[in-house]
This record gives structure tokens, C-alpha cells and sequence, in this order.
């Protein structure tokens, strides 16, 4: 907050998960949070909702999923997410 103060940064960000960053986002001091976040990892939207409705930007990570499962990747934990979300339709887009 001094750099902000003295004029040396403008903004103020942090990247952050749960469960910490409900905590992060009260504390009232970032301009902007980097919060994971994309169509099969959904579990930070009220996070981010409380975020903007405070003013803070987004910067999502992880926004393409961290890619399509292809051609011998379709296990473990991404390849679960994929399956749960139903979005097969986009493999042949």
C-alpha cells in the first residue's frame, strides 16, 4: 500500500484459490485478482462474483481448460472435468 501511496504502482493484484482467497477479496486492498476459472472448473464463480461486485478486476488462468483432452491425454483429473462437463461437442470444432 506504500508503493501505491508514493505513486510508484498504480494497481495492486493478486493470484489466489480457495479457500484463501475469500479472505483476500475481504481485505479490500487488490485492485485485480488472477483467479482459475473456465468451463470445467467452475468452483471460484462466487469468488469472482464478489470480486467485481467490489470493483476488482479478473484476470481468469486456466480460462481454455488447460486445453481439450486429445489423442492419448483423455485420463486423470482433466480428462474427468472434461467428461463431467459434457462439452464433447467442442472436440470436433
Amino acid at each position: 500500500m506504500e508503493l501505491r501511496e508514493a505513486g510508484k504502482v498504480r494497481f495492486v493484484g493478486m493470484s489466489g484459490t480457495l479457500p484463501y482467497l475469500i479472505d483476500h477479496i475481504a481485505m479490500g486492498v487488490f485492485d485485480v485478482f488472477q483467479i482459475p476459472y473456465s468451463a470445467v472448473k467452475r468452483e471460484h464463480e462466487a469468488a469472482i462474483a464478489s470480486a467485481a461486485g467490489k470493483g476488482a478486476g479478473i484476470v481468469m488462468r486456466g480460462g481454455a481448460a488447460k486445453g481439450a483432452p486429445t489423442e492419448g491425454k483423455q485420463a486423470g483429473l482433466q480428462w474427468e472435468r472434461w467428461r463431467r462437463a459434457q462439452l464433447d461437442d467442442l472436440l470436433d470444432a
